[in-house]
């Protein structure tokens, strides 16, 4: 069903000028609610209320640093796998790169326990084998003439980039305040 030549769906009334929305005296008094819950005012809420929300921890910038780093290398380490199957499936290998290959899954375990406990040890191991897979990567490149590695190479930047970051961050923070940080509300 198409609208007659210069009418519109707000009617051939309308105003296409006017703007729409709420104005500024029209200021929103209740916060968005989930369906079913009771509506909670932002005042209720600024007088220190309790909310079904529990408290909002405040934190420094090292740590919201840490745990943003602690989210973006969780997902970088599903590239790791995926190009560490892509190499193991994709390339006719000896027993000795077949070998590397294996000991290379160590590092994305090690990666998980960095982000998702926040160990400083499993930190810097990753970062390590993340180091030997891009040189072993390179050693491909370069010697069997397999450009198209490249591409796995640029993705091990990034995701020695993402650990480096990780590490650095961490690197400040005590073990027992990182284990506060490990608490699963503080996942962002």
């Amino acid at each position: 069903s198409q609208l007659p030549f210069g009418s519109s769906v707000l009617g051939p009334d309308a105003d296409l000028g006017q703007k729409y929305g709420r104005q500024p005296s029209q200021q929103r008094t209740t916060l968005p609610t989930v369906l079913g819950s009771r509506p909670v005012s932002s005042e209720y809420l600024r007088e220190g209320n309790p909310s079904s929300l529990g408290p909002i921890p405040d934190f420094d910038p090292e740590e919201m640093q840490v745990l943003y780093c602690r989210r973006a290398l969780g997902c970088f380490i599903m590239f790791d796998v995926g190009s560490i199957l892509f190499l193991a499936f994709n390339m006719s290998m000896s027993w000795l790169q077949v070998t590397l290959s294996t000991l290379f899954f160590v590092g994305p375990l090690c990666g998980a326990a960095a982000a998702r406990r926040l160990q400083k040890p499993a930190a810097t191991a990753y970062l390590v084998i993340s180091v030997a897979k891009l040189v072993y990567l390179l050693f491909v490149i370069l010697h069997f003439h397999r450009y198209w590695i490249s591409v796995l190479a640029v993705f091990q930047l990034l995701i020695i980039w993402r650990a480096y970051r990780l590490w650095s961050a961490m690197r400040p923070l005590t073990a027992g305040h990182l284990q506060t940080l490990v608490d699963e509300r503080f996942v962002l």
